[in-house]
């Protein structure tokens, strides 16, 4: 497929010269992240598509992306959304466009100019600085909220960084949105595939509240040079002793301070965290919209998932009625 000058090769498993292509154009990338693009690249339970594009024969954007919702978004999303796409400088928007899938990217890490006709959303950012006094930032509400969950969960014991809380991360936290209308757990499937590497390489650091020798919440972070990024937070929602969601963010605080990073981001969307960190930075949401055909296919793909989530909604009212 050719569209402005650029040729797109797209398949739904990684290919040679897909896979030459990420290795080239993230060449300035990590070995690590290198390894996560083209792990990303293989097929799993959601649709995945490898998008080659090509500019004068030279590959310019090589990049998977994964089917949320009724829209796509690059499959580093969630498993590690600070990566930059493996593309050519000056490319990046024209090359995703020629793909002609409608594209999300929630909170983009990047320089957001790069999107000059593409749909921008600012997006607050959240992140604590970890050398202050957490309480500094807090409102006395805040405070005496933290305190009182400390009280009634005094005797959860704290891991950090064990690989066998990965699967209840994950699993809990599957459990946990499956049902969203966000869609975001299609990734679960990579972070099982990708988390035990990247925690085993320091990339990943985890936190764990412990009870009687079962997890019962959880806090994922990703690593980017001095800073911790808040990834995902699975808890047990039949826990009812205090506020385990606020328990294991405080101790993810601490745990990262300790480990050496100078904040840490809790991202953005969701109320609550800012309550617990001031505003850091402004992100914006990037959408990509197709034109043509592609459009059409992509209101199709909309309305579908519409009407999935409202016979599931059906079906959950009739079943909470028996």
């Amino acid at each position: 497929m050719r569209r402005s000058g650029y040729r797109v090769i797209e398949k739904k498993r990684p290919f040679p010269d897909f896979l030459a292509a990420v290795d080239e154009l993230a060449a300035a990338q990590d070995e690590v992240s290198r390894m996560i693009h083209r792990q990303l690249a293989e097929p799993t339970g959601v649709a995945k598509r490898n998008i080659l594009v090509l500019h004068a024969a030279e590959p310019v954007l090589a990049t998977t992306l994964r089917l949320r919702a009724h829209f796509w978004e690059p499959a580093t999303m969630t498993c590690a959304p600070f990566l930059e796409l493996p593309h050519r400088r000056g490319h990046l928007e024209e090359a995703l466009t020629a793909a002609g899938h409608e594209v999300m990217i929630p909170a983009y890490f990047g320089d957001s100019t790069a999107f000059r006709h593409s749909g921008r959303r600012p997006l607050d950012i959240y992140a604590m600085p970890l050398q202050a006094e957490f309480r500094s930032y807090w409102s006395e509400n805040t405070w005496r909220s933290v305190v009182k969950t400390r009280n009634k969960t005094a005797d959860l014991a704290v891991a950090v960084d064990d690989p066998a809380a990965l699967s209840f991360l994950v699993d809990q936290w599957l459990q946990m949105w499956g049902e969203d209308p966000s869609d975001e757990t299609g990734v679960a499937d990579d972070l099982r595939a990708i988390w035990p590497e990247l925690l085993a390489r320091g990339r990943l650091r985890t936190v764990t509240l412990v009870a009687d020798g079962r997890p019962v919440a959880g806090y994922a972070m990703g690593t980017q040079a001095n800073t911790a990024i808040g990834l995902i937070t699975a808890r047990d929602r039949s826990w009812t002793r205090g506020s385990l969601g606020i328990r294991v963010l405080v101790e993810a605080m601490q745990a990262a301070r300790a480990a050496g990073f100078e904040s840490l981001e809790l991202g953005g969307y969701f109320e609550y965290k800012q309550r617990f960190a001031p505003v850091s930075e402004t992100r914006y949401t990037i959408h990509l919209r197709p034109g043509g055909r592609a459009r059409v296919e992509s209101r199709v793909r909309r309305l579908r998932f519409l009407a999935s989530r409202a016979r599931l909604k059906l079906r959950r009212i009739a079943t909470s009625h028996r």
